[in-house]
């Protein structure tokens, strides 16, 4: 074997050895900071994932129609007459449907998770980055991904870069 497919190697070796590091603190993200009263037990072991209410696509050619070729923004006070044309189609669309949080993250390529304090947005995020670490790590070990191919999550919290006073933010 040459000197360089040698160094090669090894270079991917580490890089992979780095990834799956990174996945697996990722992984550990939600356990890594368990509160004083949950008396040594970890997130993960009471964790009930959450349900989602999605609303069906619409039908082909809906958008057309009810916006009459507009760019989709903000509602203008010209626009006051199409909304009761918008409630009348919304009403022919199916009703909204529960889904599992689980089953609805894979197919998000973006997601803003509301909701007043308590509620359960961090520990949210924290499972869904683990979750998807979690699929990376074993495409990963079992080589159906190369390192190149590893989606990696990443956890943020958002107080850290919006000046936010709150110390649990910082």
């Amino acid at each position: 074997m040459s000197a360089t497919l040698v160094q090669l190697l090894t270079v991917r070796s580490q890089q992979v050895e780095g990834v799956l590091a990174y996945l697996d603190a990722v992984q550990s993200l939600p356990d890594s900071t368990p509160p004083s009263y949950f008396a040594g037990r970890r997130l993960t072991a009471l964790y009930v994932p959450p349900e989602v209410m999605v609303q069906p696509p619409r039908q082909k050619g809906e958008e057309g129609k009810r916006k009459q070729g507009k760019r989709p923004g903000p509602l203008m006070a010209d626009d006051d007459a199409g909304l009761f044309e918008d409630a009348a189609q919304d009403a022919t669309q199916q009703p909204p449907r529960r889904v599992t949080w689980a089953e609805e993250l894979p197919k998000l390529r973006h997601a803003v998770l509301l909701g007043r304090p308590g509620e359960g947005k961090t520990l949210l995020a924290q499972m869904s980055a683990r979750q998807l670490a979690a699929e990376e790590y074993a495409a990963l070990q079992g080589y159906h991904k190369s390192v190149d191919e590893v989606v990696l999550p990443v956890y943020l919290r958002s107080g850290r870069y919006s000046g936010c006073s709150d110390p649990e933010d910082r």
